[in-house]
This record gives structure tokens, sequence and C-alpha cells, in this order.
């Protein structure tokens, strides 16, 4: 029990640490190194998390799928209406209703990407309601019910499975390269995504994050396949090298508009290096400073909502310390260029914890809520 609790906290923290880079570049407040290389895995860690935790389940399929849609789908589908209501009452309010809002904020939806075309415009946009954010919910919807689909089209066969993989991840390159259209709920991107999930599952069946008295243990009983603690220890070296030459050489990517850079191999190499690294460094810190990592842990607990409605909340509070600025313009005039970056950067930042922590007491209510429901029935 007590080794399921640790693992718990450092995957839940390794979602918060994620999610915070995920709010700090919408914030596009910039902190030198932590953008580019928080940039190489707020995305792919979940899915690699993801591919950690999953199991294959015994039930039935369609349950499966139902329980992920209840999961994924409805905060999805919640978070959006609620976005596409509020910004549609506003255009009405003030008489600037768009001809086409509808028919884009819906379609957006639906399609669960910001955009058809790789290079649209900005007037192509489809998610124009601030919910861009949550196409990763429906990603990750279809990358968990096809691993399962696929984990049971192969009877648990590992290498039939990661031979799928493999033939689909061939198939959406050549299209990534001549087809400029993106495809719905991210399908052209999605074996990437499924590579990432499959590697975190290996690292669950190495024991990668075991302890290493435990996995000695093992080694010596014969169970299971485990790697030792040196070789562990060989592996991390080699991917924090991986990590750093691939992310260098390939640079920035942004995959929910299928962007993965210079390179499509650099790229996975970068995302899947550098959560693995992420992994690492949470599971450390369970281990040496457990407060913290269960602070963490309990802020990674709401990484849902927060992703949902982050945005949101962010951009309404820039507007808000926006007017603050007007009255403060006689000041910041007389500033100099250092001065005026540090208020700014400052305003970007308390817009962050503002954000978060609405997102926080918000996810907090509606368990309140969900409690009171259920002792009353």
């Amino acid at each position: 029990m007590g080794n399921k609790n640790l693992r718990r906290n450092w995957i839940d923290a390794a979602k918060a640490v994620a999610m915070f880079i995920v709010v700090l570049n919408h914030s596009e407040l910039r902190i030198p190194g932590v953008n580019f290389w928080g940039g190489m895995f707020f995305v792919p860690a979940f899915f690699l998390l993801s591919g950690y935790t999953y199991h294959l389940n015994h039930g039935s399929y369609l349950e499966y799928v139902k329980k992920k849609a209840k999961r994924l789908l409805i905060p999805y589908l919640t978070a959006n209406l609620f976005l596409f209501l509020f910004f549609l009452i506003k255009q009405m309010l003030t008489h600037n209703l768009a001809s086409d809002f509808v028919l884009k904020s819906l379609l957006g939806i639906l399609y669960g990407r910001n955009q058809i075309l790789v290079n649209a415009d900005y007037h192509s946009k489809l998610m124009i309601n601030l919910n861009a954010p949550t196409w990763f919910l429906p990603a990750l919807f279809v990358a968990l019910i096809m691993l399962e689909g696929f984990y049971r089209l192969c009877k648990g066969n590992e290498k039939k499975v990661v031979l799928i993989v493999v033939i689909y991840a061939l198939l959406a390159t050549g299209y990534h390269y001549f087809v400029p259209v993106l495809l719905p709920w991210c399908l052209d991107i999605m074996p990437y995504f499924l590579l990432m999930m499959l590697s975190g599952n290996l690292l669950k069946k190495m024991d990668f994050f075991g302890d290493d008295q435990e996995i000695i243990q093992k080694k010596e009983t014969g169970e299971g396949f485990v790697i030792q603690p040196i070789a562990k220890r060989a592996i991390i070296v080699f991917l924090f090298v991986v990590c750093i030459v691939s992310g260098l050489l390939n640079g920035s990517f942004n995959l929910s508009l299928s962007d993965a850079g210079k390179s499509i191999t650099l790229m996975c190499m970068a995302a899947i290096s550098s959560s693995v690294l992420l992994m690492v460094i949470m599971n450390l810190l369970e281990k040496k400073a457990k407060k913290l990592c269960a602070c963490l842990a309990g802020l990674g607990k709401h990484t849902l909502t927060i992703l949902c409605y982050h945005y949101f909340i962010l951009v309404m509070t820039m507007i808000v310390l926006g007017f603050l600025d007007n009255f403060l313009m006689p000041w910041l005039t007389q500033q100099d260029d250092r001065i005026l970056q540090m208020f700014f950067a400052t305003e970007k930042l308390v817009a962050i914890v503002v954000s978060i922590t609405a997102c926080v007491i918000m996810d907090l209510v509606k368990e309140r809520f969900k409690i009171e429901v259920r002792t009353n029935d």
C-alpha cells in the first residue's frame, strides 16, 4: 500500500509541473530556459504518465470507453459549452456578434482542433472562445481507447501492439509531410502519443521507479523483467544527453498544431526523454522531500479543471490588470525598461496564480457539491 501511495504522489506531482508549464506558456511570461525545455514535455508527459498507469482492462470494451468518456469528454464538453455561451452572450450584448461565430465555435468543439489547415491564418481559427487548450482532452481520450483496443485486438501481445503503432506512425509521418490538413481529435499525430504511452507502460513493466533494494530482490528471485540500479542510472544519463541534443537540434514544437519542429524523430526523442526525466525528478523528490512532493501532488489532482478553464481566467485577469495599468500610466511612463519589464512580468505571475487558484477552488466546490448530492441521495 505504501508503494502505491508513493507512486501516486510523484505522478500527480509530475502532472502539476507539466500543468504549470502549460499555464506559464499561455501567460506569455518568459523565464529563461523554462519555457523552452518545459515545452518539450508539458504535453507528452501526460501521455507517458497515462501509459505508466495504464493496465489492460478485463471488462467490456464499451464500458471502458464510457468510463474514459465520462472522465475526459464530459469535462471537455462542459467547459466548451460554458465558454461558448459566455462569449455568445458577450457578443450579443455588445452588438458585435460575428456572422460565423456559432459555426466556427461549434466546428472547433466537434473537431477538437484549433484549425483545419496547417498554416491557417488568424481568421481561420476554430477554437475562438479561449478554449484552444482543451484540445488535449479528446486527444487523450482517443489515445486511451485506441491503446486499449490494440491490446484487446492483439490479445495482450506487446510486440504486435508496438508493430501496429509503428506502422501507424510511418503512415502518419507520410501524411504529415504531404497533406496540410489537420485531422479531427489529433488522429494525424495520434501514433506519436501512442508511442509515448507505450514508453510509459514499458517503464512500469521494468519497475523503473522502484526502490533499488526491491529491484535487487526481484532480480535475485527472477520475478519479472527488472533493471539493475547501475543500468538505470546509465539510462538516466543517456536520456539526459538525448534530451539536450535532440532539444537543441529540433527546437520548439507545438503538437496541437502538428508542428513537430525540424524532425518528427527528434521531436519524439525530445518528448520522451524529457518526460522520463521529469518523472525521475518527481520520483526522487518524493523520496527526498515528501512534503513538497505532497503539495505538488495536491495541485496535480486538479489538473483536469485547470487545463479546461485556466486560459479563460488568465485572460480575464490580464484584462482587469490592464485597467489598473491605465491608472498607473503616469508612473509607468517615468520608469526605465528594466522596471517596466519587471512590472509586467509580475502582472503575468499574478495572473498565473489567480487562474490556478480559481480553478482549484472551482474544483473543490464541485467535489463538495458531489459529496452533498451523494449524501442526500
